[in-house]
């Protein structure tokens, strides 16, 4: 997972400002300290060969006379000069005459291992000196010069070499001078750091402060908030940058204005428009409510004239009929099978034409309520005994002793439909659960039966004049139910499961 590290403005400057430094004094620490170096390197260099070639000038005569005592004393002051470690005299045969050592271990062995006559083949025959430096585990630990000891005799312009003079000097004191001045330079460079890092504080304080104070002011104008201005600095390029800020600020606070103008305009058009929308639809609905209204009136005007009148039509010879039937069936015995079954067949649509009747009859008369105070219980009780209920169904009732202010007569049709269609749906028997009680100050009556079920795509039109599954019957009894019970201010509910039952629940206001 990476994770990015917030750094400040002022914070980036000062870490340049200080890498800036620190390169610098890097970049001059090497070369001081390289300087200082090649400089001892040379003089110590500059100071050997002089002293080599003192040496073997002072020698000369010594050497040719076989004086070793004087050599001797030409080493001992030789050996007494700063940095020489080790003075040896050896004859043009490479035999030592004198020396002189003021080694320390290491660089005795590294000497040990750097015989002159290895050299030899290089110096003699030339006429000149050579220098070595000497290493130790990568470090310059000495530096070696030899030059030869040369007698010039009379008439022999090139001279000729009789000795060879051997100078070491010691890089000791070198390296502790180095070592000081790089340690100073060290000191020095840290001083340097930290005073940078302090003085760049205090810059780019200087350099961060405005900005700080243009980035606040920013950030106040991008909350809405344009009040205060940016001050005017002294540095042109900042200066130009506040005025720049103030002009944009003056700018979106004009702009912002003037949006905010359009927004309250719209959101005024936008609530008038919510509310003429809001009574367009309720104009609609209410149109369309009202439409249904008038359809579901007019169908119902047209069907009550048409029912009226064939109802009063027919109820007259239908009444004749049925005393007709009456008689016969009091004074004759049938004898022939068939011709008593004829007879029943008569006898039933006599009394299916009479149910058609009686219910164009009832829709017919759907007009007013006349309320008065009735006793739901009685109520139910006489219209079960004006109903037939074959023997294999069974009545179950709950009914509570309550009076409501209902039209007695159109609630006795209710009640007779729905349990007609209750028996109508029990061909085989079963049950007829019927309850009447108080809830929450309205009557409620519930009449449940266990017979096939009313499907869900019945139910949505199940209330609709002339719409009917059944065989006998013209689809008039449900459709009274509804309008009776809505004139009462009443509701109406149907919950019916196919092969389970179906149960109807009024509630209807005005107990007592």
């Amino acid at each position: 997972m990476k994770i990015k590290l917030k750094i400040s403005l002022r914070m980036e400057l000062v870490v340049l400002v200080v890498a800036i430094v620190i390169f610098v004094v890097a970049v001059f620490s090497y070369f001081f300290i390289s300087t200082y170096k090649s400089y001892f390197v040379q003089t110590l260099q500059l100071n050997t060969k002089r002293q080599t070639y003192k040496l073997a000038d002072s020698i000369v005569n010594s050497v040719s006379l076989k004086r070793n005592d004087i050599i001797e004393d030409y080493i001992g002051n030789t050996i007494r000069e700063s940095d020489i470690v080790c003075v040896e005299v050896y004859d043009k045969n490479f035999k030592k005459l004198a020396s002189c050592k003021i080694l320390n271990k290491t660089l005795e062995d590294i000497l040990n291992n750097h015989k002159i006559n290895e050299k030899a083949d290089i110096l003699f025959g030339k006429s000149r000196a050579i220098g070595y430096f000497y290493k130790y585990k990568g470090k310059t630990s000495a530096f070696e010069y030899i030059a030869p000891v040369i007698f010039y005799s009379s008439g022999n312009t090139d001279g000729e070499i009789i000795a060879f003079v051997r100078v070491i000097s010691s890089f000791k004191n070198i390296d502790k001078a180095l070592t000081k001045i790089i340690k100073n330079t060290l000191s020095l460079a840290v001083y340097v750091i930290l005073i940078s890092i302090v003085v760049s504080f205090f810059i780019t304080r200087l350099f961060v402060e405005p900005i700080n104070k243009v980035i606040n002011i920013t950030r106040q104008i991008s909350q809405g908030d344009f009040s205060n201005k940016v001050p005017l600095f002294k540095e042109i390029e900042l200066r130009v940058l506040a005025i720049s800020v103030n002009m944009m600020s003056s700018h979106l606070k004009r702009v912002l204005d003037v949006l905010h103008s359009e927004k309250e305009s719209l959101l005024n058009a936008q609530e008038n428009l919510e509310i003429k929308n809001k009574s367009i639809k309720e104009l609609v609905l209410k149109e369309r409510k009202m439409h249904i209204k008038l359809i579901k009136e007019e169908r119902f005007y047209t069907i009550g004239r048409l029912a009226g009148s064939l109802a009063h039509e027919i109820k007259n010879p239908l009444t004749s009929f049925k005393n007709i039937i009456y008689f016969i069936s009091k004074t004759e015995n049938f004898k022939n099978e068939e011709a008593k079954k004829m007879f029943n067949m008569l006898t039933d649509n006599v009394t299916r034409i009479n149910n058609i009747l009686t219910e164009l009859l009832d829709y017919s008369e759907l007009n007013s309520l006349n309320k008065t105070q009735n006793y739901i219980d009685e109520l139910i009780n006489k219209v079960i005994k004006t109903i037939y209920i074959p023997n294999n169904i069974r009545l179950k009732m709950d009914l509570k002793h309550i009076a409501a202010l209902t039209d007695k007569e159109s609630f006795r049709k209710v009640i007779r439909h729905l349990i007609i269609n209750s028996v109508d749906a029990m061909p085989f028997g079963g049950n007829i659960f019927i309850s009447a009680d108080k809830v929450e100050n309205k009557l409620e009556l519930r009449i449940r039966d266990t017979g096939f079920g009313i499907d869900s795509d019945i139910i949505k039109n199940i209330y609709e004049p002339l719409y009917t599954t059944k065989v006998k019957g013209v689809g008039l009894g449900l459709a009274i139910v509804k309008e009776i019970i809505e004139m009462h201010k009443g509701t109406i509910l149907l919950n019916s499961k196919v092969g389970k039952g179906t149960e109807f629940i009024l509630h209807i206001p005005g107990v007592l």
